[in-house]
């Protein structure tokens, strides 16, 4: 029914690409809006191309199911082309760039991209930078460590889309060492470029790393003791950012702490495919009884729960208080695999109470 939109949204990102790398080089203004420079809006952004390949992965599949077989191709081109940049100017030895080494080439805005029809407004390039002796430079901290680099994956583990060919073995040591090149007393800002974190991406890297194998929930503790310390000398309720070096705040009695919750999901590596009928299992630690809130009969104020004993390899996995719907078959995948099929195994009770 939305098909048409969502190919005219696709098709704004495949022409923000003006320069064929497949990174972004127009409408680049994210929402990090407390970031650095390079963080918000430089150009190749691998938080924005990450970000991509997931929209065209997901739009790809899309496009098979409303028999759109041109878009599907065309899109999954143009994913496994960015994969190739990632891998190739991307990556650092150790971690991913927040932005490709690319001094910028300020093109002209193109109303443009295969199939695209229409108005576009790509709105304009944003850079203070430029040597009067050597001309226009990358922009500092493009070769940061960058808590972001997983963010754009989130959405697509949690509900099983496949996206092949990220090398997940890049992707955990840039988790891991990126948490390491920013990790402070009260949790990372956004890059090793800068000051300012906010506790919700924090919270959204630990579930990114979670479906990759890497159990942070100790993180948790942090982020409480900056809440405690807010709440018992500043201000009250939930408060997402603070700036390391200033001791200030902001986003105060904020909502963004919700992203929490998803906490449930990521630590069982839970995936739930709701036209396949599959729910897939990873689960980081073990034992786990998580609240499997998919499944939840509010009317009725029933939820069932998710548990998980034993080997996380080979666990044990039962319901209580509640039932599967009919007809869901539930897998067991390798820790930190969220793109394997996985094996099918039995549930030990469907019990109530």
């Amino acid at each position: 029914e939305h098909f048409d939109t969502v190919r005219a949204l696709l098709d704004y990102v495949l022409a923000a690409d003006t320069d064929g790398d497949r990174f972004p080089e127009q409408g680049l203004y994210n929402t990090i809006d407390q970031g650095s420079a390079a963080i918000q809006y430089a150009r190749d952004q691998v938080y924005l191309a990450v970000r991509s390949i997931a929209a065209w992965t997901a739009g790809a599949q899309m496009a098979e199911i409303a028999d759109q077989p041109a878009d599907a191709e065309r899109w999954l081109a143009r994913a496994e082309a960015a994969r190739e940049t990632l891998a190739k100017e991307g990556w650092l030895g150790d971690h991913y760039a927040v932005a490709l080494n690319q001094p910028p080439a300020n093109p002209e805005p193109v109303a443009g991209g295969a199939g695209f029809a229409g108005e576009l407004d790509l709105g304009e390039a944003y850079y203070d930078y430029e040597d009067p002796v050597t001309g226009p430079e990358p922009m500092e901290g493009w070769d940061s460590y960058s808590i972001y680099t997983t963010n754009g994956l989130l959405y697509p583990m949690r509900a099983g889309l496949r996206l092949e060919g990220l090398d997940l073995a890049r992707l955990r040591t840039d988790l891991r060492n990126a948490t390491a090149a920013t990790m402070q007393e009260y949790g990372s800002p956004h890059t090793s470029h800068e000051s300012n974190m906010w506790v919700s991406q924090n919270i959204w890297r630990d579930m990114a790393a979670a479906y990759l194998g890497i159990d942070w929930l100790g993180n948790i503790e942090r982020y409480w003791d900056l809440q405690r310390y807010i709440n018992t000398s500043k201000y009250g309720a939930f408060t997402d950012v603070y700036v390391y070096g200033r001791d200030s705040t902001s986003l105060d009695y904020y909502p963004r702490g919700v992203a929490a919750w998803g906490l449930f999901d990521a630590l069982a590596g839970l995936q739930f495919d709701r036209s396949a009928g599959v729910l897939s299992l990873s689960p980081v630690r073990t034992p786990l009884r998580l609240p499997l809130t998919i499944f939840a009969d509010w009317e009725a104020q029933e939820v069932p729960w998710l548990v998980i004993d034993g080997d996380p390899l080979d666990p044990t996995v039962r319901i209580e208080g509640g039932s599967l719907p009919e007809g869901i078959e539930v897998r067991l995948r390798p820790r930190g695999e969220p793109f394997a099929e996985g094996r099918v195994i039995e549930i030990a009770a469907r019990t109530q109470g």
